[in-house]
């Protein structure tokens, strides 16, 4: 129950307690082995008064010294270990207090003056069933400026070739899913916004597929199959688009240079019911155009609800 080495320094700004100088190049300047410890803790430090200063401090590499090795290298277990407790792990980091912080201070600060390099890698390669990367929460309530996962950029981005924001690739998968959003109880919230107030020529949302869609193949597909009264207010529906800004533009835009068009078709609006049916009323499309001017002015309307053109030209 003793100590093998025990060492006191009652300095309080000056000297060190522990000082070893070492000038070889490749072998261990300190090594601690301890195979026999099982529940035990084999290194501690306890350094209760901190508040400017550092528990541990590595300095590593010079300037440009460091190429294939490591400041710190933490290697796990090599076999088939069962981790099972959320206080375990190859390397767990707790605070247990309702810290703050300011100035994007965290419990883990990544600091990197990279100009082309990467800060973070996490290489997963054999993965089948197991998570990469997992942000629980349970408990407390998320309100308005609280975020599971934030990334934000302060700087005039102007990459086009990938995401300067967020960058997902998969090159080799054909039939799963790439990206899910899974809300089963979000009633009157929003599962995804996309606010881009400052859009002039840019666009909000892009979807782009080279592929040879076809059958059931879709760029958009909308299912609210359960929905019996959307849309039974004006500016209410299963999709929404509101414009009220347009002076000459279009709202809604299908345009189509196919010179292979066939039997294809533009739009299609279809209702089959086949079943116990129930009386029909109103209408399957409805267009409606209403203008109110409620100023002493003049305004003289020139204008149609609806336009339909037929013109070919063949040679």
């Amino acid at each position: 129950t003793g100590d093998a080495l025990n060492i006191t320094h009652t300095g309080t700004t000056a000297g060190n307690a522990i000082e070893i100088t070492a000038s070889q190049t490749s072998s261990t300047v300190m090594l601690v082995t301890a195979n026999s410890v099982d529940t035990g803790i084999v290194q501690s430090i306890t350094a209760n008064a901190l508040t400017t200063g550092e528990a541990v401090r590595i300095t590593a590499g010079g300037a440009t010294a460091l190429t294939t090795g490591n400041a710190l290298l933490v290697t796990g277990p090599t076999g088939v270990a069962a981790l099972s407790d959320a206080a375990g792990g190859v390397v767990n980091i707790t605070a247990a207090g309702a810290y703050t912080s300011a100035n994007n201070a965290g419990l883990l600060n990544l600091n990197a003056g990279t100009a082309a390099g990467v800060v973070q890698v996490i290489t997963a390669n054999a993965l089948t069933t197991g998570t990469a990367l997992i942000i629980p929460h349970t408990g407390s309530v998320i309100l308005s400026g609280g975020s599971l996962a934030r990334i934000s950029s302060t700087s005039n981005d102007t990459g086009t070739t990938t995401g300067v924001l967020l960058d997902l690739s998969s090159t080799t998968s054909t039939t799963g899913t790439q990206f899910l959003q899974t809300y089963g109880a979000l009633a009157d919230g929003i599962g995804q916004s996309i606010v881009a107030n400052a859009l002039t020529t840019g666009i909000g949302l892009s979807i782009t597929s080279a592929g040879n869609l076809t059958g059931a193949g879709a760029l958009i597909s909308l299912v609210a199959d359960s929905a019996t009264t959307a849309g039974a207010t004006a500016g209410q529906g299963i999709v929404r688009l509101s414009v009220d800004g347009l002076t000459t533009g279009t709202g809604l835009d299908i345009t189509s240079t196919s010179v292979g068009l066939t039997s294809g078709e533009l739009a299609n609006f279809e209702h089959i019911a086949l079943g116990t049916l129930v009386g029909k009323t109103g209408q399957l499309v409805d267009v409606t155009a209403s203008r109110s001017h409620n100023v002493a002015t003049s305004v003289a309307d020139d204008y149609d609800v609806q336009v339909m053109i037929h013109s070919d030209t063949l040679n």
